[in-house]
């Protein structure tokens, strides 16, 4: 919602975003949301990769096998089992292993972005997850590998190139992802699967008109501290907040607050996409 009320683009904080998958106009993915610059010169996302790169590292066990063969005492850090072993003249064992790199590909200005979309999603094994994507107005990837650009999907879908891909609608966000292929009318199409969980809240409004019926000093009081109109509904994380408040400043209501709580819904919701709303189809299914 806007700042005056109407419909509008919603907008995120960094922290909301950070982590978030972000794709260019052709369904590449770019990189990962890290960072934002606000400078005069213009608002820029900074767009993260991350590589898994090979180096050589202390064993560590080896090391303080060899200290144990000398009857020395084994030292807790590896710095200090590095300087005991070179101080007794061994050598120092070593071990290949893989650590992560994080480079930043590139900064992105604020007018390149076509879509954000956040979601909160249960994996198949009950997990809850975030599910972000910012959609890019330019062929950022695309250019950045020297890929074609412009090119339409496959006139026809297979199994391998769809299932399990995120789907991701120009207009309408994260749709889900692949579960299978379908066939309507003259074209075939994905189904799209999206499993939710709608956080829990308490039914603040619903609580204060009920207070309000009967006692408009308790309620005045606390529609004052916390504003039902701008704040109908308020999440589980200050529950324990409103059971103060509650105790506070309308006891002989604070046995109701059970009545008003909404737990956690999980909503699974199914698509089904016309293979020609399919507009490119990369690493993830962009659709109109």
């Amino acid at each position: 919602m806007s700042a005056l009320g109407t419909p509008g683009p919603k907008f995120y904080s960094i922290e909301e975003l950070r982590g978030a998958l972000v794709v260019d106009s052709e369904a590449l993915v770019y990189g990962r949301l890290g960072g934002a610059r606000f400078t005069q010169a213009g608002v820029f996302l900074e767009v993260y990769v991350e590589y898994s790169v090979e180096s050589l590292a202390p064993d560590k066990e080896k090391l303080e096998e060899a200290l144990r063969r000398q009857g020395v005492r084994v030292p807790e850090t590896l710095e200090d089992l590095v300087a005991t072993a070179r101080s007794l003249g061994l050598e120092i064992p070593v071990q290949k292993t893989r650590v992560p790199l994080r480079l930043l590909k590139g900064l992105v200005p604020v007018e390149h972005v076509e879509l954000i979309d956040l979601k909160t999603v249960e994996t198949s094994s009950g997990q809850r997850r975030r599910e972000a994507v910012v959609l890019l107005s330019e062929p950022r990837e695309a250019k950045y590998r020297g890929a074609p650009v412009g090119q339409p999907p496959p006139r026809h879908p297979t199994p391998s190139m769809v299932l399990g891909k995120l789907v991701v609608s120009r207009t309408r966000g994260i749709l889900g992802r692949v579960a299978e292929l379908v066939i309507g009318p003259r074209e075939p199409g994905i189904r799209v699967t999206l499993t939710g969980a709608a956080p829990g809240y308490v039914n603040w409004a619903g609580l204060l008109r009920r207070i309000r019926r009967e006692d408009s000093e308790a309620y005045e009081k606390l529609a004052s501290i916390i504003d039902y109109h701008r704040e109908p509904r308020i999440g589980l994380e200050r529950l324990e907040e409103i059971r103060s408040l509650l105790s506070k400043h309308a006891p002989r209501y604070a046995g109701l607050l059970d009545e008003y709580i909404v737990r956690e819904e999980r909503r699974t919701g199914v698509h089904d996409v016309p293979w020609s709303s399919v507009v490119r189809l990369g690493e993830i299914v962009l659709v109109e």
